[in-house]
Protein backbone atom coordinates (compact mmCIF):
# COMPACT_ATOMS: atom_id res chain seq x y z
CA UNK A 1 0.00 0.00 0.00
CA UNK A 2 1.22 3.39 -1.24
CA UNK A 3 1.14 6.27 1.46
CA UNK A 4 -1.59 8.99 0.38
CA UNK A 5 -1.53 11.20 3.19
CA UNK A 6 -0.31 14.68 3.03
CA UNK A 7 3.14 15.59 3.87
CA UNK A 8 3.38 16.59 7.52
CA UNK A 9 4.73 20.12 8.03
CA UNK A 10 7.10 21.60 10.35
CA UNK A 11 4.82 22.91 12.82
CA UNK A 12 3.08 18.95 13.16
CA UNK A 13 6.79 17.93 14.28
CA UNK A 14 7.02 20.35 16.48
CA UNK A 15 3.79 20.12 18.11
CA UNK A 16 4.23 16.19 18.48
CA UNK A 17 7.81 16.61 19.92
CA UNK A 18 6.52 19.46 22.41
CA UNK A 19 3.38 16.96 23.80
CA UNK A 20 5.80 14.47 23.77
CA UNK A 21 8.63 15.91 26.12
CA UNK A 22 5.96 17.19 27.94
CA UNK A 23 4.39 14.24 29.00
CA UNK A 24 7.94 12.28 29.76
CA UNK A 25 8.51 15.10 32.11
CA UNK A 26 5.77 14.01 33.90
CA UNK A 27 5.40 10.41 33.37
CA UNK A 28 8.57 8.70 32.70
CA UNK A 29 9.45 5.89 34.81
CA UNK A 30 12.82 5.77 36.88
CA UNK A 31 14.78 3.42 35.23
CA UNK A 32 19.20 2.94 35.87
CA UNK A 33 20.26 4.07 32.96
CA UNK A 34 18.83 7.52 32.59
CA UNK A 35 21.05 9.51 34.25
CA UNK A 36 24.05 7.07 33.11
CA UNK A 37 27.35 8.42 31.56
CA UNK A 38 27.91 6.82 27.70
CA UNK A 39 29.30 3.88 28.91
CA UNK A 40 25.95 3.12 30.83
CA UNK A 41 23.51 4.16 27.83
CA UNK A 42 25.84 1.95 25.89
CA UNK A 43 25.41 -1.06 28.14
CA UNK A 44 21.75 -0.57 28.47
CA UNK A 45 20.80 -0.43 25.11
CA UNK A 46 22.69 -3.46 24.16
CA UNK A 47 20.98 -5.63 26.84
CA UNK A 48 17.51 -3.79 25.65
CA UNK A 49 17.95 -5.53 22.29
CA UNK A 50 15.07 -7.50 22.00
CA UNK A 51 14.59 -7.63 25.79
CA UNK A 52 12.26 -6.41 27.93
CA UNK A 53 12.51 -3.65 30.38
CA UNK A 54 11.78 -5.58 33.10
CA UNK A 55 14.02 -8.67 32.57
CA UNK A 56 17.30 -6.01 31.45
CA UNK A 57 17.38 -4.21 34.96
CA UNK A 58 18.44 -6.70 37.44
CA UNK A 59 21.34 -7.47 35.07
CA UNK A 60 22.37 -4.18 34.15
CA UNK A 61 22.49 -3.54 38.04
CA UNK A 62 24.85 -6.33 38.80
CA UNK A 63 26.61 -5.89 35.03
CA UNK A 64 27.80 -2.11 35.94
CA UNK A 65 28.83 -3.01 39.48
CA UNK A 66 31.68 -5.55 38.41
CA UNK A 67 32.14 -3.20 35.19
CA UNK A 68 31.23 0.98 36.10
CA UNK A 69 33.92 1.22 33.32
CA UNK A 70 34.82 1.01 30.07
CA UNK A 71 38.47 0.21 30.83
CA UNK A 72 37.80 -2.36 33.56
CA UNK A 73 35.54 -4.06 31.37
CA UNK A 74 38.12 -4.45 28.55
CA UNK A 75 40.37 -5.85 30.52
CA UNK A 76 38.26 -8.62 32.06
CA UNK A 77 38.57 -11.54 29.83
CA UNK A 78 35.61 -13.00 27.94
CA UNK A 79 35.13 -15.62 30.12
CA UNK A 80 34.86 -14.24 32.94
CA UNK A 81 32.07 -11.39 31.11
CA UNK A 82 29.54 -14.43 29.67
CA UNK A 83 29.10 -14.59 33.99
CA UNK A 84 27.50 -11.52 34.19
CA UNK A 85 25.40 -12.02 30.25
CA UNK A 86 24.29 -15.81 31.03
CA UNK A 87 20.49 -16.07 31.28
CA UNK A 88 19.91 -12.47 29.28
CA UNK A 89 20.28 -14.45 26.05
CA UNK A 90 21.60 -13.22 22.62
CA UNK A 91 25.24 -13.80 23.59
CA UNK A 92 26.35 -12.25 20.49
CA UNK A 93 25.93 -9.53 21.99
CA UNK A 94 28.40 -9.20 24.68
CA UNK A 95 31.06 -10.98 22.27
CA UNK A 96 30.10 -7.69 19.97
CA UNK A 97 30.18 -5.46 23.28
CA UNK A 98 33.32 -7.13 24.90
CA UNK A 99 35.38 -6.93 21.00
CA UNK A 100 33.99 -2.86 20.88
CA UNK A 101 35.32 -1.76 24.06
CA UNK A 102 39.06 -3.25 23.59
CA UNK A 103 39.08 -1.30 20.46
CA UNK A 104 37.77 1.42 22.25
CA UNK A 105 40.80 1.15 25.52
CA UNK A 106 43.17 0.65 22.25
CA UNK A 107 42.23 3.07 19.52
CA UNK A 108 40.92 5.64 21.85
CA UNK A 109 42.20 5.43 24.93
CA UNK A 110 38.87 4.19 26.81
CA UNK A 111 37.23 7.39 25.97
CA UNK A 112 33.92 6.49 23.51
CA UNK A 113 34.16 8.50 20.35
CA UNK A 114 30.77 10.93 20.60
CA UNK A 115 31.32 10.58 16.24
CA UNK A 116 29.02 8.77 14.72
CA UNK A 117 31.06 6.90 12.16
CA UNK A 118 33.42 6.13 14.88
CA UNK A 119 30.85 4.27 16.93
CA UNK A 120 29.48 2.52 13.78
CA UNK A 121 33.23 0.78 12.80
CA UNK A 122 33.01 -0.48 16.58
CA UNK A 123 31.35 -3.72 16.55
CA UNK A 124 27.75 -4.56 17.48
CA UNK A 125 26.63 -0.85 16.84
CA UNK A 126 24.70 -0.01 14.26
CA UNK A 127 22.68 3.37 13.78
CA UNK A 128 20.65 3.14 16.01
CA UNK A 129 22.81 2.47 18.86
CA UNK A 130 25.30 5.06 17.73
CA UNK A 131 22.10 7.48 17.44
CA UNK A 132 21.24 6.84 21.68
CA UNK A 133 24.68 6.59 22.71
CA UNK A 134 24.84 10.24 21.09
CA UNK A 135 21.63 11.88 22.33
CA UNK A 136 20.75 9.94 25.20
CA UNK A 137 23.88 11.65 27.15
CA UNK A 138 22.79 14.97 25.93
CA UNK A 139 25.82 15.02 23.72
CA UNK A 140 25.31 15.48 20.11
CA UNK A 141 21.29 15.96 18.26
CA UNK A 142 20.78 12.27 16.69
CA UNK A 143 17.66 10.38 15.37
CA UNK A 144 17.17 6.77 16.34
CA UNK A 145 14.56 4.30 15.10
CA UNK A 146 13.57 0.93 16.90
CA UNK A 147 10.77 -1.32 17.56
CA UNK A 148 9.03 1.52 19.31
CA UNK A 149 9.57 4.61 17.34
CA UNK A 150 9.07 2.70 13.91
CA UNK A 151 5.49 2.21 15.45
CA UNK A 152 4.59 5.47 16.79
CA UNK A 153 5.94 7.23 13.53
CA UNK A 154 3.91 4.81 11.59
CA UNK A 155 0.62 5.58 13.74
CA UNK A 156 1.19 9.14 13.85
CA UNK A 157 2.20 9.92 10.52
CA UNK A 158 0.05 6.79 8.59
CA UNK A 159 3.30 5.79 7.15
CA UNK A 160 2.35 2.18 5.55
CA UNK A 161 4.39 -0.54 3.94
CA UNK A 162 6.91 -2.96 5.41
CA UNK A 163 9.34 -1.35 7.85
CA UNK A 164 11.62 -3.37 7.36
CA UNK A 165 11.93 -2.22 3.25
CA UNK A 166 14.53 -0.12 2.40
CA UNK A 167 11.93 2.72 1.44
CA UNK A 168 10.11 2.45 4.43
CA UNK A 169 13.41 2.91 6.82
CA UNK A 170 14.40 5.55 5.01
CA UNK A 171 11.02 7.50 5.35
CA UNK A 172 11.21 6.42 9.11
CA UNK A 173 14.85 7.73 9.45
CA UNK A 174 13.86 10.90 7.73
CA UNK A 175 10.91 11.33 9.91
CA UNK A 176 12.65 10.89 12.99
CA UNK A 177 15.56 13.48 11.99
CA UNK A 178 12.89 16.08 10.91
CA UNK A 179 10.98 15.73 14.48
CA UNK A 180 14.24 15.99 16.22
CA UNK A 181 14.13 19.49 18.13
CA UNK A 182 17.59 21.57 18.59
CA UNK A 183 17.31 21.77 22.31
CA UNK A 184 15.69 19.03 24.62
CA UNK A 185 16.63 15.92 22.25
CA UNK A 186 17.58 13.58 24.46
CA UNK A 187 14.01 13.90 26.00
CA UNK A 188 12.73 13.64 22.81
CA UNK A 189 13.97 10.11 21.85
CA UNK A 190 13.77 9.05 25.59
CA UNK A 191 10.16 9.97 25.36
CA UNK A 192 9.84 8.17 22.11
CA UNK A 193 10.67 4.78 23.37
CA UNK A 194 8.72 5.22 26.41
CA UNK A 195 5.30 6.07 25.01
CA UNK A 196 5.98 2.87 22.94
CA UNK A 197 7.04 0.86 25.48
CA UNK A 198 4.10 1.73 27.72
CA UNK A 199 1.70 3.42 25.92
CA UNK A 200 1.45 2.94 21.92
CA UNK A 201 1.84 -0.73 22.23
CA UNK A 202 2.15 -3.32 19.46
CA UNK A 203 -1.39 -4.72 20.07
CA UNK A 204 -3.45 -2.97 22.33
CA UNK A 205 -2.02 0.83 22.45
CA UNK A 206 -3.91 3.00 24.74
CA UNK A 207 -4.95 5.54 22.60
CA UNK A 208 -7.08 7.41 25.50
CA UNK A 209 -4.22 8.12 27.64
CA UNK A 210 -1.56 9.43 24.53
CA UNK A 211 -0.40 12.18 24.80
CA UNK A 212 -0.29 12.63 20.89
CA UNK A 213 -3.45 11.28 20.40
CA UNK A 214 -5.07 14.69 18.79
CA UNK A 215 -2.04 14.78 16.21
CA UNK A 216 -2.47 10.84 15.28
CA UNK A 217 -3.53 9.43 11.56
CA UNK A 218 -3.91 5.75 13.47
CA UNK A 219 -6.08 6.77 16.18
CA UNK A 220 -8.57 8.33 13.99
CA UNK A 221 -8.82 4.87 12.01
CA UNK A 222 -11.24 1.75 13.57
CA UNK A 223 -7.75 -0.07 13.94
CA UNK A 224 -4.56 1.82 15.26
CA UNK A 225 -2.69 -1.63 15.65
CA UNK A 226 -3.02 -2.34 11.39
CA UNK A 227 0.23 -0.02 11.96
CA UNK A 228 3.16 -0.57 11.11
CA UNK A 229 2.59 -3.14 8.33
CA UNK A 230 4.91 -5.42 9.23
CA UNK A 231 5.20 -8.40 6.51
CA UNK A 232 3.79 -11.91 7.99
CA UNK A 233 6.30 -13.35 10.67
CA UNK A 234 8.63 -16.15 9.66
CA UNK A 235 6.78 -19.22 11.36
CA UNK A 236 8.88 -20.84 14.35
CA UNK A 237 10.32 -24.45 13.20
CA UNK A 238 9.93 -27.08 16.46
CA UNK A 239 13.96 -28.70 17.26
CA UNK A 240 14.03 -31.38 20.12
CA UNK A 241 17.16 -32.07 21.35
CA UNK A 242 18.99 -34.04 24.06
CA UNK A 243 21.28 -33.73 26.88
CA UNK A 244 23.13 -36.04 28.78
CA UNK A 245 24.14 -35.75 32.76
CA UNK A 246 26.77 -38.63 33.11
CA UNK A 247 29.30 -38.90 35.85
CA UNK A 248 33.16 -39.35 35.44
CA UNK A 249 35.27 -38.46 38.60
CA UNK A 250 33.11 -39.76 41.51
CA UNK A 251 31.24 -36.65 42.66
CA UNK A 252 31.96 -34.51 39.00
CA UNK A 253 30.20 -34.50 35.75
CA UNK A 254 31.13 -34.05 32.18
CA UNK A 255 30.48 -30.55 30.44
CA UNK A 256 31.50 -29.15 27.09
CA UNK A 257 32.16 -25.72 26.50
CA UNK A 258 30.34 -24.46 23.18
CA UNK A 259 32.31 -22.26 20.14
CA UNK A 260 32.66 -18.76 20.71
CA UNK A 261 30.64 -18.15 17.41
CA UNK A 262 26.91 -19.34 16.87
CA UNK A 263 24.34 -19.88 19.61
CA UNK A 264 25.15 -19.54 23.30
CA UNK A 265 28.74 -19.03 22.10
CA UNK A 266 31.33 -19.35 24.45
CA UNK A 267 28.91 -21.37 27.82
CA UNK A 268 28.64 -24.52 29.15
CA UNK A 269 26.39 -27.09 29.05
CA UNK A 270 25.73 -30.65 29.60
CA UNK A 271 26.28 -33.02 26.49
CA UNK A 272 23.78 -31.96 23.91
CA UNK A 273 22.73 -33.02 20.60
CA UNK A 274 19.70 -31.96 17.96
CA UNK A 275 17.24 -34.77 17.66
CA UNK A 276 17.75 -36.09 14.20
CA UNK A 277 14.57 -37.56 12.32
CA UNK A 278 13.25 -40.44 13.26
CA UNK A 279 15.46 -40.50 16.39
CA UNK A 280 14.40 -40.83 19.78
CA UNK A 281 15.76 -38.46 22.11
CA UNK A 282 16.50 -40.83 24.06
CA UNK A 283 19.01 -42.38 21.60
CA UNK A 284 19.97 -39.09 20.80
CA UNK A 285 21.13 -38.60 24.64
CA UNK A 286 23.26 -42.08 24.32
CA UNK A 287 24.97 -40.21 20.55
CA UNK A 288 25.78 -37.28 22.49
CA UNK A 289 27.71 -39.14 25.25
CA UNK A 290 29.53 -40.86 22.44
CA UNK A 291 30.21 -38.19 20.24
CA UNK A 292 30.75 -35.50 22.68
CA UNK A 293 32.51 -37.53 25.54
CA UNK A 294 33.91 -40.77 23.44
CA UNK A 295 31.61 -42.62 25.96
CA UNK A 296 29.09 -45.39 25.64
CA UNK A 297 25.89 -44.84 28.60
CA UNK A 298 23.14 -46.64 29.53
CA UNK A 299 20.60 -43.47 29.99
CA UNK A 300 18.99 -43.99 33.54
CA UNK A 301 16.24 -41.31 34.35
CA UNK A 302 15.06 -38.18 32.70
CA UNK A 303 15.05 -35.59 34.78
CA UNK A 304 13.64 -32.30 32.82
CA UNK A 305 11.80 -31.61 29.73
CA UNK A 306 12.59 -27.76 29.03
CA UNK A 307 10.76 -25.85 26.76
CA UNK A 308 12.66 -22.37 25.38
CA UNK A 309 12.01 -20.37 22.04
CA UNK A 310 15.32 -19.41 20.04
CA UNK A 311 14.85 -17.00 17.30
CA UNK A 312 13.32 -19.45 14.89
CA UNK A 313 12.94 -22.10 16.47
CA UNK A 314 10.79 -23.87 19.40
CA UNK A 315 13.43 -26.02 21.38
CA UNK A 316 11.99 -29.18 23.39
CA UNK A 317 15.12 -30.11 25.42
CA UNK A 318 15.44 -33.51 27.35
CA UNK A 319 17.64 -33.53 30.11
CA UNK A 320 18.34 -37.14 31.43
CA UNK A 321 20.90 -38.99 34.24
CA UNK A 322 22.94 -42.07 32.83
CA UNK A 323 25.58 -44.27 33.77
CA UNK A 324 29.24 -44.81 32.06
CA UNK A 325 29.34 -48.45 30.25
CA UNK A 326 32.26 -47.90 28.04
CA UNK A 327 35.11 -45.43 27.55
CA UNK A 328 35.63 -45.23 23.82
CA UNK A 329 38.04 -42.25 23.15
CA UNK A 330 39.20 -39.78 25.36
CA UNK A 331 37.71 -36.17 25.03
CA UNK A 332 39.35 -32.85 24.82
CA UNK A 333 35.94 -31.23 24.47
CA UNK A 334 35.06 -31.89 27.85
CA UNK A 335 36.02 -31.03 31.40
CA UNK A 336 34.65 -33.21 35.07
CA UNK A 337 33.03 -30.33 36.85
CA UNK A 338 31.73 -30.87 40.48
CA UNK A 339 28.35 -30.33 41.14
CA UNK A 340 29.83 -27.55 43.85
CA UNK A 341 31.70 -25.93 41.00
CA UNK A 342 28.85 -25.81 38.43
CA UNK A 343 27.72 -22.20 39.33
CA UNK A 344 31.71 -20.75 38.34
CA UNK A 345 30.42 -22.05 34.57
CA UNK A 346 28.27 -19.67 32.80
CA UNK A 347 25.40 -21.38 31.18
CA UNK A 348 21.89 -20.61 28.57
CA UNK A 349 18.89 -20.02 30.35
CA UNK A 350 17.77 -23.74 29.60
CA UNK A 351 20.71 -25.25 30.61
CA UNK A 352 20.55 -23.62 34.04
CA UNK A 353 17.42 -25.03 34.23
CA UNK A 354 18.62 -27.92 33.48
CA UNK A 355 21.14 -27.66 36.06
CA UNK A 356 18.86 -27.08 39.14
CA UNK A 357 16.71 -30.32 37.95
CA UNK A 358 19.86 -32.12 38.34
CA UNK A 359 20.91 -30.16 41.70
CA UNK A 360 17.87 -30.83 43.17
CA UNK A 361 17.99 -34.74 41.74
CA UNK A 362 21.49 -35.81 42.61
CA UNK A 363 21.25 -34.33 46.12
CA UNK A 364 18.40 -36.69 46.94
CA UNK A 365 18.72 -39.71 49.18
CA UNK A 366 17.52 -41.75 46.06
CA UNK A 367 18.31 -41.25 42.72
CA UNK A 368 15.47 -43.40 42.05
CA UNK A 369 12.61 -40.68 42.74
CA UNK A 370 13.69 -38.69 39.79
CA UNK A 371 11.53 -38.65 36.82
CA UNK A 372 10.63 -42.16 34.98
CA UNK A 373 11.23 -42.53 31.36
Amino acid sequence: MENTLPKPHTGQYQEVSSLLIHWYAHHKRDLPWRTADAWGVWVSEIMLQQTRVSTVIPFYLKFMQRFPTIQQFAQTPIEEVLHYWAGLGYYARVRNLHRAAVLVVQQHNGIIPMQIRQLIALPGIGRYTAGAILSLTGSVPAPLVDANVTRILCRVFGITGDPASAAVQKMLWNTAERMLPIQAFAEHNQALMELGEVICTPAEPQCDKCPICSCCYAASTPAPQALPEYAPARKKVPQVHACIIVEGIPGCYFMVQRPYHGLWGGLWEFPRVLCQPEETWKEAAQRAADELLGIQVRVAKKIATIKHVVTHHNITLHACLATSVNIVRNSSMAKQIALCDWQRYPCAAPQLLVRKAAEKTLTQPSVQQILPL
